[in-house]
């Protein structure tokens, strides 16, 4: 008994297991099953997330199915199989026992999914997934190279859109706003990509774009950019416009470092780049060993170290310097580094003594690297390669091998200096990145981020920041990050963090009168009570987001849909259509029954109507109100009532109700006067009002009408005599006893009489003449604005009697009789004769005569001719004799008669006076007020001319004194002077005429020249063939040159030109020198012109000239220039070959001969 006892016990264990894992259907067992699902829970927008879902059932079962629903709690989205979008709440079955499916998030933020798995016995899985969509990360950087530019000047602006490759399914458009600031901002170059203040399409890239402001201040340019996702992020830059940009450094290097006498060009590179005058003045510090032009060219002469200098002429106090060696090799043999430079540097120094480079560097930069500048002697080549990677870091060596064969070793040092840079140059969150402004931050993240917990990446420039990148920070409020450059200065940010509005909106419930809605997707179904009114229905509105539109019990009709829309927090809509149905009725009645306007009168199911007197009641057509959808027989259906008839009303249910109709007939009630007549005039019917209109002039006391009317009477009776002549009542009786009543009004035509029967102006009567009034009034009556007073017959005159008008010409008036006729009258008026006779104006030449009485005087300016004279006459009257405009002789007395419209006279008196002439004559010189002749040469004065005020041209009357006596050198006077006919005397005019021995500048004796062997000799002493040391202004380089013209004039005036060097020089002030960065400059350029044909400058004190001796060419300063008066004999090499020029006392100065000088 125990052992079956156990073995019922285990026997029940095992069914309970059994049964704790299956089901019984019909005679089919379902095994449970467990969902699992591996997924990629952050993304981005539109990008898929992989998601993975697994069954595991506990047991293998054949006939088992799976499929799967999901609904998004929260978000926007949707899955997707091999690129086919799967919808929410539609079933989709398992191909296996996984399935790899992909989510889209299309919007950002966070996104809640309700995944079900269901068998096909009904048991089902849930799971929950939740998906965090971003923003596709992208950089939008827009930079230039400088913060600070010049009114009017291009800048240029890079702008950069990068991402990776997550970015290539994205589209971007921008566009870009000066934010008010007055500029032009386009492409840099012709065809490049353009971006205007709408948004363009726009690609990942760089590009380039050129601002010019056009007004002083800070400007701003901000670029926007949008992306496909609707991820909007900006950048700018900022620009500190002024008139002018100071030059704030100079870095001079050379760019072909040549030795002993060779050609180096230097440059001076001024920073900034972009400021307003570039230009540098050159100077070396020994001339001896090597000299610079104004165009930065040195030449090498002897062997040593110079240092050239080149310095702002905008900015004297910045300047730049480079030590260069003249090592008195030829440029072949060349070892020299000219120009070095790495990518990061701060600077680099070159020392040509040591031959080492020192180049700065800050702190972190990097020093593996290929230099970015590596310049060496013509000819020469570097081990290893320039174009090599080599590690600064520690020492570097180049070997440089001259075109000869010659090597220099070359040592590169790099030196790390503290540097005050420190800056944040990206901050970035979750792939948002934040706005940087001056040293605040924002950046604005998704809806539902959570603030305490975030982990920045952070770019910056310094030694350090804190706190680190990507350390954890509570972003609740503004956090602090220092920023610490490698000097130890540092420099606070302050970063705020804010997140974005939710965008979650949905109605959640809809309900009217209690009836909740039916929702699928956005569609929301309700069915109301039959006999609800759709037209003012009350819904109360559960939903999600900050506002519905319409509000919830706000009054709607629904006749139609109606649609709701529901704003999220963060602005996004979702909207949805609400559509409202009523149950069929059960209601039929007929509610109105009316024929021929006669309402019908309801007892229960029958109708009675009584129709008036005579209708036919086997045509009538009723008009029938009803409940229900149908009536039979239809409404406006011909029926025959002469007995009852039979009318059913069907509901919308299908159910019935019958009416019976009753229609009987009234006695008639018809009464009306049909016709009115007096003396044979027909009255006019307007309603119950009769008019007639009478001749005018008809008696109205006692009229006998003719009247024709319906119905049985009419009082008073047709053809009885009536007073008329006020209204008059008539009553027509009906067969029914009923009454109707007519007013009776009787007037008589109005009368045609119009005439003007009198018209008078100012007392004075007019002549009338049919329809044409004549009227003469006083001469000078203003006839403008003239009021008549007028006497007439009818309704109206136009225009009215008093009322002015202007009767320069003719005026109508138009009389209106009562009748409405018209008569138009033309009225004349003219004026008597004038007696007015006046000169009021007598001009002559512009000068108004003095009228006293009848006698008129001028006085005209002096000179004036008054034997034929053309005056200009005002006057007032008919005619004048002699007329205006007639030329007269005013030698004596003119009469003038003036004659009025009446023909009476007056004579007036015309006398002319001419102003005494005190005006002095002028005289004007001929050709220059200085002249210089040689002497011996003929002098032919140019002469001078004279004008007179009243005289005209008196040139011939000059008188002339003339004592040039160009045999004997020295400074002479002529004079010109001049009288006119009033005895007026001119200025004297003079001219000073100086007699030179000869025109041609020249140095006195013992003045020592530069010969080209080297020795020197007395100007005196060097013969036409003699070679010569020149100089080549172009090459600068000393070249030998040949006499081969002598000259020795004697002069009068000198120069004493004393130097720095203790060189001093007795020449003609015409004589040029040549100055450094000036040119060919003499103490008389003018001079120098117009005797020779040469251009050149003004020879100052302070001036640098070129100096040669012993050691070679150097340079030296003119201290001091002291005028000699002195008769002696001078010596000029008047014609050089090739270079027109020679040392005189070893400073260069031209040989002044006219040909064309180099």
């Amino acid at each position: 008994m125990k052992k079956i006892g156990n073995f019922i016990f285990y026997l029940l264990v095992s069914l309970i297991v059994i049964i704790a894992c299956t089901k019984e259907i019909g005679f089919v067992t379902e095994v449970e099953f467990d969902l699992v699902n591996q997924y990629q829970d952050e993304g981005f927008i539109n990008q898929g997330l992989q998601t993975t879902f697994t069954i595991l059932p506990e047991a293998e079962v054949e006939e088992a199915s799976y499929s799967f629903i999901y609904k998004i709690l929260q978000g926007q989205g949707y899955f997707e199989n091999s690129g086919i979008r799967i919808a929410p709440e539609e079933t989709m079955p398992f191909s296996s026992l996984t399935a790899s499916l992909t989510f889209v998030g299309t919007r950002v933020g966070k996104h809640i999914i309700e995944f079900t798995v269901i068998d096909n016995y009904g048991f089902e899985k849930k799971s929950d997934l939740v998906y965090n969509v971003n923003d596709v990360p992208v950089q939008w950087v827009a930079s230039s190279a400088y913060s600070q530019i010049q009114l009017n000047k291009e800048a240029s602006i890079a702008l950069s859109l990068s991402g990776s490759d997550i970015n290539n399914n994205v589209t971007y458009t921008a566009y870009y706003t000066l934010n008010g600031f007055d500029g032009t901002f386009g492409p840099e170059e012709v065809g490049g990509f353009t971006l205007t203040d709408g948004y363009d399409a726009i690609s990942i890239g760089s590009y380039r774009f050129t601002f010019v402001p056009n007004e002083i201040g800070s400007a701003v340019i901000t670029f926007f950019l949008r992306d496909v996702n609707g991820q909007e992020v900006q950048t700018e830059v900022e620009f500190e416009v002024v008139q002018d940009i100071s030059v704030s450094n100079i870095v001079v290097s050379q760019e072909n470092p040549d030795a002993n006498g060779a050609i180096r060009q230097l440059i001076a590179t001024v920073l900034p780049e972009n400021a307003s005058d570039s230009s540098v003045n050159w100077i070396s510090d020994n001339p001896t060993i090597a000299s610079v032009d104004e165009n930065g060219l040195l030449t090498g002469l002897t062997a040593g170290t110079v240092i050239i200098t080149a310095t702002s002429v905008s900015n004297p106090d910045v300047s730049g310097s480079i030590q260069i060696t003249i090592a008195g090799i030829s440029p072949e043999d060349g070892t020299d580094i000219t120009a070095f430079a790495l990518p990061d540097q701060i600077s680099a120094n070159i020392d040509y003594v040591s031959h080492t480079i020192t180049v700065n560097v800050a702190n972190g930069a990097a020093l593996n690297v290929v230099p970015s500048i590596f310049n060496v002697s013509p000819g020469a080549s570097t081990f290893p390669m320039a174009e090599q990677e080599r590690n600064f870091n520690s020492t570097v060596q180049y070997t440089i091998t001259a075109a000869n064969g010659n090597q220099q070793v070359w040592t590169i040092n790099s030196v790390v200096v503290e540097s005050d840079l420190k800056s944040i140059d990206s901050f970035i969150i979750n792939g948002v990145i934040g706005a940087i402004s001056g040293t605040n931050i924002e950046l604005t993240l998704p809806s539902g981020t959570d603030l305490t917990v975030l982990s920045p990446i952070i770019g910056y420039t310094g030694a350090s920041i804190n706190p680190n990148s990507g350390a954890a920070q509570d972003f609740s409020g503004p956090v602090q990050y220092t920023v610490t450059a490698t000097d130890g200065s540092q420099l606070q940010y302050t970063v705020s963090v804010n997140v974005s509005a939710s965008s979650e909106k949905s109605i959640d419930s809809f309900a009217i009168n209690g009836v909740a809605g039916m929702f699928s997707g956005t569609n929301i179904n309700l069915t109301l009570p039959s006999g609800t009114d759709l037209t003012t229905l009350l819904p109360i509105i559960g939903f999600t987001g900050i506002s519905v539109s319409p509000n919830s019990g706000a009054t709607q009709d629904f006749s139609g849909p109606v649609q709701y829309t529901v704003t999220a927090a963060d602005g996004s809509q979702l909207q949805y259509t609400v559509s409202v149905n009523v149950l069929a009725s059960s209601e039929k009645s007929i509610d109105s029954f009316t024929i021929n306007g006669v309402a019908g009168m309801f007892s229960g199911t029958n109708i009675n109507l009584t129709l008036p007197s005579g209708t036919d009641l086997t045509t009538l057509l009723p008009i029938i109100g009803f409940t229900g959808i149908s009536v039979s027989p239809n409404s406006g259906a011909t029926q025959d009532f002469s007995g009852p008839v039979q009318y059913t009303v069907t509901a919308a249910d299908g159910s019935q109700l019958q009416y019976t109709v009753s229609v009987n007939v009234s006695a008639s009630s018809e009464k009306s006067i049909d016709s009115f007549t007096i003396n044979g005039v027909a009255g006019m019917f307007s309603g119950t009002n009769i008019n007639l209109t009478l001749p005018s002039g008809t008696d109205l006391t006692t009229l006998s009408p003719i009247i024709g009317f319906t119905g049985i009477s009419v009082s008073p009776n047709s053809g009885a005599a009536q007073n008329f002549t006020s209204q008059v009542l008539y009553t027509v009786t009906a067969e029914d006893a009923s009454v109707i009543q007519y007013a009776v009004n009787v007037s008589l035509a109005p009368s045609s009489e119009k005439t003007i029967d009198n018209f008078a102006i100012n007392g004075f009567d007019a002549f009338i003449n049919g329809t044409v009034i004549s009227l003469t009034l006083p001469s000078g009556t203003e006839l403008t604005s003239l009021s008549p007073a007028i006497d007439y017959s009818g309704a109206s005159i136009s225009p009215e009697t008093g009322v002015a008008r202007n009767f320069s010409g003719p005026v109508d008036y138009i009389v209106t009789a009562e009748d409405n006729t018209q008569v138009i009258y033309t009225v004349n008026v003219t004026l008597s004769a004038s007696s007015v006779k006046s000169i009021d104006d007598f001009i002559i030449d512009g000068v108004s005569g003095t009228i006293s009485g009848t006698t008129i005087t001028l006085t005209l300016p002096a000179g004036t001719d008054v034997t034929s004279l053309v005056p200009t006459i005002v006057y007032s009257g008919n005619l004048l004799t002699p007329a205006s405009g007639i030329a007269r002789n005013f030698t004596n007395e003119v009469n003038y008669t003036v004659e009025a419209e009446d023909g009476s006279q007056i004579e007036y008196s015309v006398e002319i006076l001419v102003a005494l002439d005190t005006t002095r004559p002028e005289i004007s010189l001929i050709g220059p007020p200085v002249i210089i002749v040689d002497r011996g040469d003929t002098y032919n004065d140019e002469g001078a001319t004279a004008f007179d005020n009243v005289d005209g041209d008196i040139t011939a009357n000059i008188v002339t004194v003339n004592n040039v006596n160009t045999d004997v050198a020295g400074n002479y006077t002529v004079t010109y002077d001049v009288v006119d006919n009033a005895g007026n005397s001119a200025v004297t005019v003079t001219r000073e005429v100086t007699v030179e021995f000869v025109i041609v500048s020249c140095f006195v004796e013992g003045t020592k020249i530069s010969m080209s062997d080297g020795s020197k000799k007395n100007i005196e002493d060097v013969d036409v063939g003699d070679r010569v040391l020149t100089y080549n202004t172009v090459t600068h380089r000393l070249e030998e040159g040949t006499v081969e013209e002598l000259v020795t004039p004697i002069h009068l005036n000198f120069v004493e030109l004393y130097f720095e060097n203790g060189v001093m020089n007795t020449n003609t002030l015409d004589h040029p020198y040549y100055v450094n960065n000036k040119g060919w400059s003499s103490m008389a350029p003018q001079e120098t012109k117009s005797k020779y044909g040469l251009e050149v400058k003004q020879l100052e004190e302070d001036d640098v000239v070129i100096f040669y001796d012993d050691i070679g060419l150097t340079e030296t300063r003119l201290v001091k220039s002291i005028l000699k008066s002195k008769e002696q004999k001078t010596y000029n090499l008047y014609r050089v070959s090739t270079n027109h020029n020679f040392f005189a006392n070893g400073i260069l100065v031209h040989n002044k001969y006219n040909g064309t000088p180099n």
